[in-house]
C-alpha cells in the first residue's frame, strides 16, 4: 500500500453525519476529534476510510521505509494494531536496536 502511492484525501462532515455512520469508527481507543460541530474524514483512496485529526501525507509513497516494531491483536481474528516507525526514523531506531544486541552479547 505505501509503494502503491495511493492518494490521501481529507474532507469535512457534520458530527451528526457521523453519528449517523457509526462503521466509520473502526477503534474506540482514539476516539474522533468531536464537539466542534465537524469532523475530518481521512481516505486513503482504494484502502481506508476515516475521522482522523492528526496530520497526513499527500500520497502514501512519500512515507517512505517502514519497520513494523510491534503486532498487538485486538479481539477479533481479523483485527490487529501494528506500531511502525517510518524514513529517516527507521534507520535510527535500527541502529540503536543493533547497538543494544550487540552490547547485550558481549
Amino acid at each position: 500500500m505505501i509503494a502503491a502511492g495511493a492518494e490521501v484525501r481529507s474532507r469535512w462532515i457534520t458530527d451528526a453525519e457521523l453519528a449517523a455512520a457509526p462503521g466509520l469508527i473502526k477503534t474506540m481507543s482514539v476516539k474522533p476529534p468531536t464537539g466542534t460541530g465537524r469532523v475530518r474524514l481521512i481516505e486513503i483512496v482504494g484502502y481506508d476510510l476515516q475521522p482522523c485529526g492528526g496530520t497526513h501525507v499527500r500520497t502514501t509513497n512519500e512515507i517512505g521505509d517502514v519497520r513494523v516494531t510491534q503486532i498487538e491483536k485486538k479481539g477479533k481474528a481479523e483485527s490487529a494494531r501494528a506500531d511502525c516507525v517510518c524514513m529517516s526514523r527507521t534507520r535510527s531506531l535500527c541502529s540503536a536496536s543493533d547497538s543494544v544486541k550487540a552490547q547485550s552479547a558481549a
